[in-house]
């Protein structure tokens, strides 16, 4: 058996991490250890360290019940394995690095960027070093491993799912969804926050009132004008969001990978947005770059795909061929 060891992954509205943990849990046929199985057991930790004392009361649980389980690989994400000792074979996914995220994606005059960029990153390049092998989820990746935490790592690219991710009739999408039949859409998933470039967003809506801006959040958020704001929407049903749309909007200043502009493409979506994660080292048909609000107004809307791009670098089989590659050469 193989075991996965990570904060969250329970949520029903999955993130980047929830959604690679899924993927390597098919992939793998591992057992997730999360922590929000165990949180009952614990009272709330102080929040400033919050994540390192939660990282560490679940290595210290799996360390305790090791036996149990008796893994010959274990996986963890990001800081997740900082406190865990063993003699077992260890992978460390990095997704992105926190120190990455912070200076590039958070203001300094934010608190959290202290904690995120000093603390978080302290206890997430503790938990590589004691891992036996490091992978990062793009070059992108990699090179904020070696830049931040002078350690190396092995690149392999998360998957796609083309599956549930793939293009369904425009007009079928937006009457399910109740979106007008006749607009010009555009969506963006993601938080409504600075790190995902929110703020450029809200920016492009006013310069372009003519176009409606579907927003796809993992929580209740209130817009007026012209944004249509949809919460909670679990992923089989992100297709209809995505194909529903003229285009996707992605300004995020930071991502180690990028599921949702990849997801986008696979619905025949094509992408404006910032040339970070993945699309650093990968030009792919659909995608347009833009920096400010002004270039991502004066380029929407943009030529709806015919086609879905060459996604086989991010393909399920492909994925799953790397890892069990890995762990065949590592237990």
């Amino acid at each position: 058996m193989n075991v996965l060891l990570s904060l969250s992954t329970s949520a029903s509205v999955k993130a980047g991490v929830e959604t690679f943990s899924d993927h390597l849990c098919r992939a793998l046929g591992l057992h997730i250890v999360d922590y929000d199985r165990l949180r009952a057991q614990f009272p709330e930790p102080f929040s400033v360290i919050r994540q390192p004392t939660e990282a560490k009361r679940l290595d210290h649980w799996f360390a305790d019940h090791l036996a149990e389980y008796d893994p010959d690989v274990i996986f963890t994400n990001g800081m997740d394995g900082w406190a865990l000792q063993t003699d077992r074979p260890v992978v460390n996914i990095q997704h992105g690095t926190f120190a990455g995220f912070a200076r590039a994606a958070m203001r300094q005059t934010d608190l959290n960027y202290w904690r995120t960029r000093i603390l978080y990153a302290r206890y997430e390049r503790r938990s590589a070093q004691r891992a036996r092998q490091v992978v990062a989820n793009s070059p992108f990746t990699q090179r904020n491993v070696r830049r931040f935490y002078r350690l190396d790592s092995a690149v392999i690219p998360n998957a796609v799912d083309t599956e549930m991710m793939r293009p369904v009739p425009q007009a079928a999408a937006r009457k399910r969804l109740g979106l007008p039949a006749g607009a010009t859409i555009g969506v963006f998933v993601g938080r409504p926050d600075y790190s995902k470039g929110f703020d450029v967003v809200r920016q492009v809506a006013a310069l372009r009132p003519d176009i409606l801006f579907l927003c796809v959040f993992p929580f209740p958020y209130h817009l007026e004008g012209n944004f249509q704001v949809r919460a909670n929407i679990p992923s089989r049903r992100m297709k209809d969001m995505y194909s529903a749309a003229d285009f996707c909007i992605a300004p995020t200043r930071f991502e180690g990978f990028g599921y949702a502009p990849l997801e986008a493409l696979a619905c025949n979506t094509p992408v404006i947005g910032n040339r970070t994660g993945i699309f650093l080292d990968h030009d792919l048909p659909g995608f347009t770059p833009a920096t400010d609000a002004a270039t991502y107004a004066a380029a929407l809307p943009l030529d709806r795909a015919r086609s879905r791009p060459g996604l086989r670098p991010f393909s399920f089989s492909r994925f799953r061929q790397r890892y069990k590659q890995l762990v065949n050469s590592i237990r």
